[in-house]
């Protein structure tokens, strides 16, 4: 695949390339894939935001631990 990058991006990635003693695509393949991490990342970070807004907003929960435990006990015995 091709791509044309601004001048000034592509001077940007000359220089890292070469300070790196790699070549530009490589340098460039990796800054793409981190950006698409990032990018990943930030919609994961979004998510779980919105899911601990949502148990925020729920209210109190009628939670124990113990009560919990025992449940999944009596649940694997049988």
């Amino acid at each position: 695949m091709s791509i044309l990058l601004p001048p000034d991006l592509e001077t940007r990635i000359a220089a890292l390339a070469a300070s790196t003693h790699r070549e530009p695509e490589a340098v460039l393949a990796d800054l793409v894939e981190a950006a698409l991490d990032r990018h990943e990342d930030q919609a994961k970070v979004g998510a779980l935001r919105s899911a601990l807004e949502e148990g925020e907003r729920s209210g109190r929960a009628d939670y124990s631990l113990d009560r919990l435990l025992t449940e999944l006990d009596d649940e694997t015995a049988h």
